[in-house]
């Protein structure tokens, strides 16, 4: 008996392969699995078409309407849309142009520029000059030694960028409607921090998971050159699959294989390179086909998650299974922590890499473990998927994966940036102009991206608006200065006497967007961070949403925000107890679509009903919705959010005193002023008394004495400094000797400044000298606008003209009007022919409003009505407000 069972012994040993298997082990069911695992991994099921298998999970998704989008004929405004949208200033290209030369004489080359686009768009026809590129080598590490430390971006033609940006511009309209809502880039609609949220929450999950049989891992991918390794016939193949059209995938494929290089080596181009795979970095295309790429791997994951190879981790009952995020190449995937997920998903990953080029390097790929993952589990699982383990992902697209209580410490990186970059400025003997920019635009960015998700320690966002302050002042290292003006006063606005810097922590509060179940939304305990963050600035959403009536089902009369422009935005004096349970939707005739007003004037106040009555409301059956109620387009926006967190935090209260209301008049002057900066900035010291004058210095304990030094009889003041001084007015004699008289009374620069402002605008004018010079300017204007227009200018005054529709349309213009005493307004229409011929006209009085765009929205509507009414259908539709025309003309929602 002994000696058969070591014959076993050795028999698993050898299958198994195990060196340690000491003399004595039974065989146990540890080595069996051994075994049986290695004999599955070696079993050969087939050697099938890989591309073939991935191509078959892609369904086809782009529909009738979408191929109409796509296949219409392209036209030359689409062209100029798609060079205006280019950055003027970007590196020049092997034609050695930028941007910036046409845009600037579109008028000239304009015509030509249209002809060379349509003929690829249209006809298929393209130079292949227009497509060679060259490629600069980026250095990724500081001091680069091989090619992999490079990285390359594609310097393309301005002409073949147009062709590749009007392609992009038509592909990202349906894009949201054929990528699946994992993958969250560049995808209109989308937020790189969906991806974040999501898998936040999901880790969250898995860190705090401490009970359950079945562990769940999170597998983070990387992808080797993910660009460069693209197999174009998978590219050809997944758009036929997709169902693009044959003329569609022809023009984008030309655009990709016939493209050529010259590797750009100190400022001078090498070599020509006709590439066979790989798509450019650089080239406006490229972001959008990488997303139809990267849909192979999706669907292949969405389809093992159907047939119940793989499951996904869900973070709470009823809630989706989350089985990958995806954004461009950055790849994150979730799965339980068993043999046959794990086995299916390399099965997977290997598919979609030999189908599409890819590369996955599992050397810089990790793998994380929920809690409850057991000792054999994890280690089954590193064996299948062969990489490292780690206790949590460094990060995540840029941001923390798990937050414990040392929030502050977690965060310190974005103080660590800050710094580096405060230190590599002050050595630039910069103006404090120059530092304003400088802040706004890079120091006060830097923490933008991870507030947009996480609630910063409020000691954090204090350490770094005084990093800001201290450059501002130009505090170096541990010296001191004086800080004239205290940050909070500083990131006032510029109407209300600041700079216009941010206030950190109510910027951070304004980085979130109300939805409608979120609003009454309340901490749990154990809940995330990001909730918790999310919690946070509650208060700000609900001081600022309101509900817009559609059919007013999902609105109590009584218990939500609903009557935009009234105190509180809620009923406030109801006369009947029905109205308690009432929803809006009793208060309209369901067939009419209109305000059942007698109802509504028994059961409210005067003031209540009148409130009620005068929302409008949709022809449409549409549903309500939550609209953000400081912006006229009803969106959420950060800045009105911000300027909202301000206000609560009495920021604004304190700027009146200190002269923001004050001196609004003279704010509103001096920032428009066509003056230096640096001037202007002393201007604004100068009215907010912060200037280093002697009596301010005095104040500060720093002298002793605040007699001016000049006439030595009065106090420093900047009044005094900059006007009062005797010698200071025999210089302003010499200028605008007029405006000495009668401003010796004052003592304060800011009242000064407003009296200056105000006899500049009114009485300056009115003096006979006066007359004379601007009779002179008058001349002058004259002269030089007998040069040539400039051509945008010259669009924009012909766009001002009555421009006839086609010989098969009409144009409907209309108008509308405010009478604000007779609380009344006026609507007014007429339909022209192609020959400027009246077919038809409409006056008519229109409802009390409040603004000039909901005057012209109203007048707009029925003037369509009136139209329809008329039987004129093939209608172009003009108005002379813009706003409003843009927000009809647009798909997004108003």
């Amino acid at each position: 008996m002994d000696e058969l069972l070591q014959k076993q012994e050795i028999y698993w040993a050898q299958r198994s392969i195990i060196s340690w298997l000491k003399h004595g082990d039974k065989n146990t069911k540890f080595f069996h699995s051994k075994a049986t695992q290695r004999r599955r991994k070696n079993h050969i099921r087939g050697a099938g078409d890989q591309m073939k298998e991935c191509l078959d999970a892609v369904p086809s998704r782009v529909t009738e309407d979408m191929l109409v989008v796509l296949s219409s004929e392209f036209t030359a405004e689409e062209i100029k849309v798609a060079l205006f949208q280019m950055g003027p200033t970007k590196a020049p290209r092997p034609d050695g142009m930028n941007a910036f030369f046409y845009q600037k004489f579109w008028h000239i080359v304009g015509d030509d520029v249209v002809f060379a686009v349509l003929d690829f768009l249209n006809n298929g026809n393209m130079l292949p000059e227009i497509n060679h590129t060259n490629i600069v080598l980026i250095p990724k590490v500081k001091d680069p030694e091989k090619m992999s430390d490079f990285r390359p971006i594609s310097l393309c033609n301005i002409i073949y960028k147009i062709i590749s940006k009007v392609l992009a511009n038509r592909l990202k309209q349906v894009l949201p409607h054929i990528i699946s809502p994992t993958q969250s880039a560049i995808v209109l609609g989308r937020l790189i921090t969906d991806n974040v949220l999501v898998a936040y929450e999901t880790l969250h999950l898995m860190h705090a998971r401490q009970k359950g049989k079945k562990g769940s891992l999170a597998l983070k991918l990387d992808i080797s050159k993910a660009y460069d390794r693209v197999e174009w016939q998978f590219l050809q193949k997944i758009m036929e699959k997709m169902g693009f059209l044959a003329v569609w995938i022809e023009r984008v494929m030309s655009c990709v294989t016939t493209s050529s290089f010259s590797i750009l080596v100190n400022c001078k181009p090498y070599g020509m390179v006709h590439p066979s795979r790989g798509i450019r970095q650089g080239d406006p295309l490229s972001p959008y086909l990488f997303l139809l790429c990267a849909e192979g791997f999706t669907t292949l994951l969405d389809k093992a998650e159907l047939e119940g190879r793989i499951s996904g981790v869900s973070i709470c009952r009823g809630a989706p299974r989350a089985s990958n995020l995806l954004f461009a190449d950055d790849s994150l995937l979730f799965c339980q922590a068993t043999q046959n997920e794990g086995e299916a998903i390399m099965e997977i990953i290997q598919t979609y890499a030999n189908a599409s080029g890819q590369s996955i390097n599992l050397e810089k790929s990790s793998v994380y473990f929920s809690a409850n993952t057991t000792g054999v589990q994890w280690q089954q699982m590193l064996q299948i998927l062969g990489v490292k383990e780690v206790m949590k992902f460094d990060s995540y697209l840029g941001l923390p994966t798990l937050i414990g209580r040392a929030k502050y410490h977690t965060f310190s990186y974005l103080k660590d940036r800050v710094w580096k970059n405060l230190q590599g400025w002050k050595g630039m003997m910069l103006a404090r102009a120059g530092k304003e920019i400088l802040i706004k635009a890079v120091a006060q960015s830097i923490p933008t991206y991870t507030m947009s998700v996480f609630q910063l320690p409020m000691k954090l966002c204090d350490e770094l608006d005084n990093l800001c302050a201290k450059f501002w002042w130009g505090q170096v290292g541990n010296e001191r200065k004086i800080h004239w003006r205290n940050w909070d006063k500083l990131s006032t606005s510029k109407q209300e006497g600041g700079i216009g810097f941010r206030n950190l922590r109510d910027f951070n509060l304004a980085m979130y967007y109300p939805r409608s179940s979120f609003i009454e939304a309340k901490e749990s305990p154990g809940c995330s961070y990001v909730w918790r963050s999310l919690v946070a600035a509650l208060p700000i959403l609900k001081s600022g949403y309101c509900w817009g009536v559609g059919n007013g089902s999902s609105i109590s009369v009584m218990g939500d925000k609903w009557i935009p422009n009234y105190p509180t935005n809620k009923v406030l004096h109801p006369i009947h107890e029905l109205v308690d349970e009432m929803a809006v939707s009793e208060l309209i005739d369901p067939e009419l679509h209109v305000w059942r007003g007698e109802l509504i004037m028994n059961l409210f106040h005067r003031d209540d009903a009148t409130a009620i009555t005068k929302i409008p409301l949709s022809r449409r059956v549409v549903s309500d919705s939550i609209i953000w109620m400081h912006n006229k387009n009803g969106m959420f926006s950060v800045k009105s959010a911000y300027k909202v967190a301000q206000r609560m935090r009495g920021e604004g209260s304190r700027a009146e005193h200190s002269g923001g209301c004050v001196g609004k008049l003279v704010w509103s002057v001096l920032w428009k002023l066509c003056i230096p900066n640096k001037i202007k900035i002393f201007g604004w010291r100068a009215c907010n008394d912060i200037l280093p004058t002697k009596c301010n210095l005095v104040k500060r304990n720093i002298i002793t004495d605040d007699k001016c030094h000049i006439c030595t009889r009065e106090a420093e003041l900047v009044f005094h400094a900059l006007w009062g001084c005797v010698a200071v007015q025999d210089v302003w004699a010499g200028r605008i000797s007029k405006l000495q008289k009668g401003v010796s009374d004052f003592s304060d620069f800011m009242q000064l400044m407003e009296h200056l402002v105000g006899r500049l605008s009114v009485e300056e004018l009115k003096h006979p000298t006066s007359l004379n010079k601007r009779a002179e300017e008058f001349l002058e204007e004259f002269k030089q606008a007998q040069v040539s227009l400039d051509s945008s200018l010259r669009e924009r005054l012909i766009s001002d003209v009555w421009q006839p529709p086609s010989s098969m349309e009409y144009k409907l213009n209309f108008d509308a009007a405010i009478f604000s005493r007779l609380e009344k307004s006026s609507i007014g229409a007429i339909i022209r022919n192609d020959k400027g011929e009246v077919m038809a006209g409409m006056f008519t009085i229109g409802p009390k409003v409040d603004t000039s765009e909901e005057a012209e929205l109203l007048a707009c509507r029925r003037s369509i009505e009136f139209a329809v009414d008329a039987g004129f259908t093939r209608l172009v539709i003009e108005g002379d407000n813009s706003n409003v025309m843009q927000a009809i003309s647009s798909n997004v929602a108003n």
